[in-house]
């Protein structure tokens, strides 16, 4: 794995995890609960839980009837209401059970009854000393604790209150936490909170602590706030839960999912402003904190984003370095590779500049690299003639390759002319490189003279028979010549003239074998096409008659034109050569001659073995050969076929094993100039 991806990885996982907590803090806030209950309390309701509640019944909420507004009896219409009570009536909704209240008197009473087991639930501020007896449920809402006092008192906060007389509900959670918070405090147990502030009022306590939205309900009732106040800060600011009997623990689960749903319909806000309107802190107001929250979801998202970037970039400028690091050990290692070809390289822009050169072809100019760079290619006249000139366009303009032979002075170099970049269209530079081909050429010329010597064993036979016979009659006639003294002139005259024929006979065998064994001009000749294929027929005769192979030749008598002699007799007897050694007995050879469109055509074909499929493809290949050791060096075919390619023609083969084999033999007929032109090419080749 990269390490771009494996920091992506861990940005996906920062992600997740950012988005986890930043959801966890978010639903703590809205439902007081984590994630994980988040979404085990959005279930609905089981079917064993539905099983437990029928059984169960209706579910017994008690609590006092004298803390308005959270729960009072209105005195109008004698009925239990209030805030909480309201609560508990939406609660029974969500659960989709019945909920009777059982109201008392006092708030001691009603705890005494949960105590007991005469209830099921009951709201109050839980504690370490609460949960000995109860089992709690998920917050319901949020409550402040508060003094009352005169305005003339000296109390600013709830540790003025210690060594203080303090009035208090019975039972009260303020209690515990004077009691853990400041210890020093003489308390006054009241049944309610409004009998605690009349002993403020009448002087028998110095401070009261209750529910503050209980306080304020009875100042505004009691008309006493020109002469008592409360503290701005309240002494704690606790969430209220549903308890209920350790024996009922069941109903936890089942209540916090009503709880659930009440806060995800806002039904406590609404409740909240129907009874304390929106400023009485009785819903938790955590609009501060989701702006914090979210303002810190988006930071943490800013600078995630600014790691990615960061890293990005980082990484980016990592891999452009090492990237052309690669490059530039690339570039070196293509220069050694360059500098490593013996042949003259050269890279030329569009305007013939020389942009690259190796190190042949510095050593072949004798300048040095910065000598040579930006020069002209023209400036090397031995290495850049004018023929070239048009290719190199070419190939700018088709981005095709180019290869051509030329001679300078003695030397025979091959030019070839490519793109670097074959899928460049808009190439910039062109690739040039030139070989010094003169000792191949004289190779070639070498190796054709020593493959017409190595023919020249097996013509020798039926040549030496050829001149004996003409050198027979010669020695008769002049026997005849020296011992017939009265020989008629008549006789004398028949005897001339064989001698005459025979030494005419002799000498042209003894020319068209030299004409053979001669190295080849490649001049192009007016030729008679049947003449021509006679004499070469000639040569092979006695063979051919020896190995009792017939041979015919289908040719017009008037087919002229200009061929190249010297090649082509040695190509047809190379292929008159190579299909006497196909036949095995009742050989046959056929040799065909025709005119067809701008072409002369050849075609040699025998009833030999022929060649099998595999072999075929290869037999044009320079020392392939399928004859037994010693009895062929396989170049026979592969001089052939590059002697027909000089020649400007063609060669293909058709062949069926035990059928025989025919070779066709295309050459184009050229008009006199084009011939002139042809010769000129391939002397200066030469």
């Amino acid at each position: 794995m990269g390490m771009m991806s494996k920091r992506i990885l861990v940005a996906f996982g920062i992600l997740a995890a950012l988005i986890f907590i930043f959801l966890n803090a978010y639903l703590n806030m809205k439902y007081d609960i984590p994630i994980v209950e988040y979404f085990s309390k959005s279930k609905e309701i089981t079917a064993a839980e539905r099983e437990w509640l029928k059984k169960h019944g209706k579910i017994m909420y008690g609590s006092d009837q004298s803390s308005p507004p959270l729960r009072y009896k209105d005195e109008t219409d004698s009925q239990y209401k209030g805030l909480v009570v309201d609560a508990i009536r939406a609660l029974s909704i969500e659960i989709g059970q019945d909920v009777a209240f059982v109201p008392s008197n006092w708030w001691i009473e009603s705890m005494s009854s949960l105590e007991q087991e005469k209830t099921d639930i009951f709201d109050l501020i839980p504690s370490k000393e609460r949960s000995e007896k109860f089992v709690f449920t998920d917050p319901l809402y949020q409550l402040r604790g508060n003094v009352f006092m005169s305005k003339s008192s000296d109390i600013d906060s709830y540790y003025d209150l210690k060594g203080k007389k303090v009035a208090v509900l019975d039972g009260d959670y303020s209690i515990e936490f004077l009691r853990s918070s400041i210890g020093d405090v003489e308390f006054i147990f009241t049944p309610d909170v409004l009998s605690a502030m009349k002993k403020v009022a009448s002087g028998e306590a110095d401070a009261a602590v209750g529910d503050e939205p209980v306080i304020v309900h009875f100042m505004n009732r009691q008309n006493l706030m020109w002469d008592y106040r409360i503290l701005d800060k309240p002494i704690y600011e606790k969430q209220v839960v549903l308890a209920v009997p350790k024996s009922k623990s069941v109903l936890v689960p089942i209540l916090n999912k009503g709880i659930y749903n009440l806060k995800k319909k806002n039904m406590m806000e609404k409740i909240q402003q129907k009874w304390v309107g929106v400023s009485t802190p009785f819903i938790k107001d955590t609009s501060s904190e989701k702006i914090m929250l979210i303002t810190s979801f988006i930071m943490s998202l800013l600078f995630l984003c600014i790691y990615l970037v960061y890293s990005w970039n980082r990484l980016l400028k990592s891999e452009v370095l090492r990237k052309t690091s690669e490059l530039d050990h690339s570039r070196k290692r293509l220069q050694t590779t360059f500098d490593s070809i013996t042949d003259y390289m050269v890279v030329i822009d569009s305007k013939l500049k020389v942009e690259n050169i190796n190190r042949a072809f510095e050593e072949f100019a004798g300048l040095e690299e910065n000598q040579i760079l930006g020069r002209s290619f023209l400036d090397f006249e031995e290495i850049s003639p004018k023929e070239c000139i048009p290719l190199i366009e070419d190939t700018f303009n088709t981005n095709s390759k180019h290869s051509f032979e030329y001679k300078y002075e003695d030397t025979i170099y091959s030019m070839s002319i490519f793109p670097p970049n074959w899928n460049d269209l808009d190439m910039k530079s062109v690739l040039i490189m030139i070989k010094d081909i003169t000792h191949v050429r004289v190779s070639e010329q070498k190796l054709l003279q020593d493959n017409k010597m190595l023919a020249i064993g097996q013509l020798a036979s039926g040549v030496a028979h050829e001149i004996r016979n003409p050198l027979g009659i010669i020695r008769s006639h002049c026997y005849i010549l020296r011992h017939s003294q009265n020989a008629n002139e008549s006789e004398i005259q028949d005897s001339v003239e064989a001698i005459e024929s025979s030494v005419v006979r002799a000498s042209g065998i003894i020319e068209n074998l030299l004409n053979f064994v001669r190295i080849s001009s490649d001049r192009c000749q007016p030729t008679n096409v049947r003449d021509f294929l006679d004499g070469v027929i000639a040569l092979e005769r006695k063979t051919l008659e020896k190995n009792s192979i017939e041979v015919s030749v289908e040719c017009p008598e008037d087919i002229s034109c200009c061929l190249h002699q010297d090649s082509l007799k040695h190509v047809f007897i190379n292929l008159i050569s190579n299909s006497m050694d196909a036949i095995e007995a009742d050989g046959r050879v056929s040799i065909k001659s025709y005119k067809e469109r701008n072409s002369i055509i050849f075609e040699f074909s025998d009833n030999g073995e022929g060649i099998s499929e595999k072999d075929i493809k290869n037999i044009f290949n320079p020392f392939f050969t399928t004859k037994p050791a010693g009895k062929g060096t396989g170049l026979g075919l592969y001089i052939t076929y590059n002697e027909i390619k000089k020649c400007g023609g063609s060669i293909t083969v058709s062949s069926k094993q035990g059928e025989g084999t025919t070779f066709r033999i295309e050459i184009p007929l050229r008009e006199a100039q084009d011939e002139v032109r042809l010769n000129i090419q391939n002397a200066d080749s030469r």
